[in-house]
């Protein structure tokens, strides 16, 4: 493979030769070809009228530019001769990274408001724009270097952000992050508090590499606050001991950095008016001798959005060094802890050690469920689903992802790899009882939901039944099963629930979703709505094939494939959350029939019964009097 320069595509040059227009660009170099970025080079020097002690008037920069231009990635980059060497707010951290090709890591965040310009109307790359996409790349530059000389970078108003930290790595911990799940409900407990105390970090069941930090205490050992998502159940020797200290303020180096040596953490804390050699000096007396990790969790108060008072706990985590007593002690101290001190502040804390930062990510319900969940009143429901197969399977799955806290799943059946199609289990868990291999990918998809399992058939007598469904307040059914409802309608409870019953027909192109508020599900109720729809179904399963998964005890398959199961259950959450919003004493049956257009699918429509149609339809009944709804 020839590693002859290539050249420049004729859209490159375009886009090169528009710069000319912009006055305070100047191009510095030819195009050349990086072969291992994959990546054409262009330098480049940008002149703005303000003056600061941080941003020169005319600084260099290099523009590392995908092959495919005018389609694929700009950087802007501060060349390492006469580029700017501060990190800023909307920048990549700003260090050497990179200096043997001749520019630094700081990348610029372009593609994203700041300061005055937050309308995302400035922001809309011209991808596919020839003449005018590295034109639009040079305009922002020149508009992010006069914000950065003004001091202008971050407004009131806007999104609070951190600058970017160092890269982490797990040191040989068993785990790549660490979770906490701090909110505007839990800073109460940090609001005006100080000074430092202990934590205990554990694995978190069914999440993998991950470490909550599970509880926080004082000194003394009494607790300040706990983990509020699912219980962590965990062997004592999986715990990691930790030290929580608050910072009144971000920690962060002017103009807009995070430290990355223990030097750079002694500067923040002077500035703050802390005195960071006194607090490691106790810290190392905890953890002086003891076997096995430490984590320091350094914590401090943010806002949501800049100029607003702080209303959540933010947490950096360190991982402390190992400090052992009696070893390679300073010449003219005593083999004691003021001798063991000095020896490690002049090595271990020195100025130059690098702090060693571990990933933490914030795993409250707020932040990963900001892009869209249950309402309250559902999220705070306790909720059994009968049948944990098909359409049972994504059901849960759904009401999970959109923050379900308490869930219980109950099948006897174990996974078929017949099933998968249709199955949000894979082959792996073929042979597994569904409801508990169910239960082990659901807790994968949420910190706060609690998932029992009853791998055994519905119980058959009234006793029975209550005693498995008593704690909960809404029980569906996705079995189809006649048996199943047989046994649901055994036990009365004193406090009523919502009883759901959600199949599909043939193809599953229909939804049957039957709901009633009651202290008893009347299984004659759902009879009288249901079977006038019975026959319907017979003559549409009466015209398929015969399917089977081949030789062997003959069973009809049910035809129907994932894509419409899924669809199915998305009308069935909307059903759910209608039900439960507002309740219903009256039993009702709504079907939902696929619909189909000139383009396509349309979507799912609410069908009703045109033969033997009630007139009254919107009568409220008394539960055991039938309306076809």
């Amino acid at each position: 493979m020839s590693s002859s320069a290539p050249t420049p595509p004729r859209e490159l040059t375009l886009g090169v030769k528009a710069l000319g227009s912009e006055p305070q660009c100047s191009v510095l170099s030819e195009l050349t070809f990086d072969f291992a970025k994959e990546s054409w080079l262009l330098s480049v020097a940008l002149q703005i009228s303000e003056v600061s002690t941080l941003v020169s008037q005319r600084s260099a920069w290099i523009l590392v530019i995908d092959k495919g231009y005018p389609i694929g990635s700009i950087g802007v980059y501060p060349a390492l001769k006469d580029g700017i060497a501060s990190t800023f707010p909307h920048q990549a951290r700003n260090i050497l990274e990179g200096a043997s090709a001749g520019w630094r890591s700081g990348k610029l965040c372009l593609d994203t408001p700041f300061g005055r310009t937050m309308d995302r109307s400035h922001v809309n790359d011209p991808i596919g724009d020839a003449e005018g996409r590295l034109l639009w790349h040079i305009r922002r530059s020149i508009a992010w270097l006069t914000a950065a000389a003004r001091q202008e970078l971050l407004a009131i108003g806007d999104p609070f952000e951190l600058p970017q930290r160092p890269s982490s790595s797990t040191y040989g911990l068993s785990a790549s992050r660490i979770v906490h799940d701090e909110s505007a409900t839990t800073y109460s407990v940090w609001r005006n508090r100080t000074g430092f105390g202990r934590a205990k970090l554990v694995p978190l069941y069914g999440i993998d590499s991950t470490l909550i930090v599970r509880s926080f205490m004082d000194l003394a050992g009494s607790t300040i606050r706990e983990w509020t998502g699912r219980s962590a159940r965990t062997e004592q020797s999986n715990e990691i001991a930790g030290i929580w200290w608050i910072w009144p303020q971000p920690i962060v180096l002017a103009p807009w950095e995070c430290p990355a040596t223990w030097g750079g953490l002694r500067s923040v804390s002077r500035a703050l008016r802390l005195d960071l050699d006194t607090i490691l000096r106790q810290v190392a007396r905890l953890i002086r001798g003891k076997p096995g990790p430490t984590i320091l969790l350094l914590g401090y108060p943010i806002p949501d959005h800049i100029g607003n008072e702080p209303s959540e706990m933010h947490w950096d985590a360190l991982l402390l060094p190992q400090l052992e007593a009696g070893i390679k002690q300073t010449p003219g101290f005593r083999a004691n802890e003021m001798g063991w001190w000095i020896r490690d502040r002049r090595t271990t804390f020195s100025d130059g050690m690098v702090l060693k930062y571990v990933s933490v990510e914030n795993w409250s319900e707020d932040r990963i469920q900001a892009r869209g969940r249950l309402p309250v009143l559902l999220r705070d429901c306790s909720i059994a689903i009968v049948g944990a197969g098909a359409l049972g399977s994504v059901v849960a799955e759904l009401l999970v992802r959109m923050g379900l806290r308490h869930l219980k799943l109950i099948d006897q059946e174990t996974l078929a790899a017949g099933n998968v199609v249709r199955h949000v289990l894979t082959l792996s868990d073929v042979d597994l009882y569904k409801a508990d291999a169910l239960r082990i990918r659901l807790l994968k998809l949420s910190p706060h939901v609690d998932v029992v399992t009853s791998p055994s058939r519905m119980p058959t007598t009234a006793p029975e039944v209550h005693t498995l469904l008593d704690p909960y307040d809404i029980v569906i059914d996705c079995t189809a099963s006649n048996e199943v409802l047989a046994s649901l309608a055994l036990p009365w409870w004193s406090v009523p629930k919502h009883f759901l019953s959600l199949s599909v027909g043939v193809h599953a192109q229909r939804l049957f979703a039957f709901s009633t508020f009651s202290n008893q599900f009347v299984k004659s109720d759902f009879d009288g709505l249901f079977d006038p729809w019975l026959q319907d179904e017979a003559t549409s399963w009466a015209r398929e094939p015969e399917f089977s998964e081949g030789a062997g005890c003959w069973s009809p398959l049910m035809p129907a494939r994932h894509d419409d199961i899924t669809m199915a259950a998305c009308v069935c959450l909307k059903f759910l959350e209608a039900t439960v919003t507002t309740p219903r004493a009256c039993p009702r049956l709504l079907v939902f029939e696929q619909q189909t257009d000139d383009l396509g699918y349309s979507g799912f429509s609410r069908i009703e019964k045109q033969a033997k149609r009630v007139d009254l339809l919107n009568v409220e009944t008394e539960p055991g009097q039938l309306v076809d709804r």
